[in-house]
């Protein structure tokens, strides 16, 4: 699996990402490398969110990166970007490139 940071344990990073299916909770596409994993806060913990399973989700490191400490990022625009880009172009973007193009709710 991807590098996990923080305090979520293989075992537990193992069984969200099995109950999501291996399937990125942000753009709901399948999480197709397992470099490419992340565990992410759905309501961030810097927002009041909690240690919890239920607020633990798969997703895409890119996906995770955009979608930052926000609660909701504009799903659509993050689609869209990946579809106009080839697999593995997504890191010649800077994040601040990357996030004038977006606007989080």
């Amino acid at each position: 699996m991807g590098r996990i940071r923080g305090k979520v344990k293989a075992k537990r990073c193992k069984g969200i990402v099995e109950r999501d299916n291996w399937t990125c909770q942000i753009c709901k596409e399948k999480i197709e490398d397992p470099r490419d994993l992340t565990i992410d806060h759905i309501v961030p913990l810097s927002k009041g969110g909690a240690k919890t399973d239920d607020n633990l989700q798969a997703a895409h490191r890119w996906c995770n990166e955009i979608k930052d400490d926000n609660e909701i990022a504009d799903i659509e625009k993050i689609r869209e970007l990946k579809r106009k880009e080839p697999d593995g172009v997504y890191a010649m973007y800077s994040l601040g490139d990357i996030l004038k193009n977006f606007i989080f709710l």
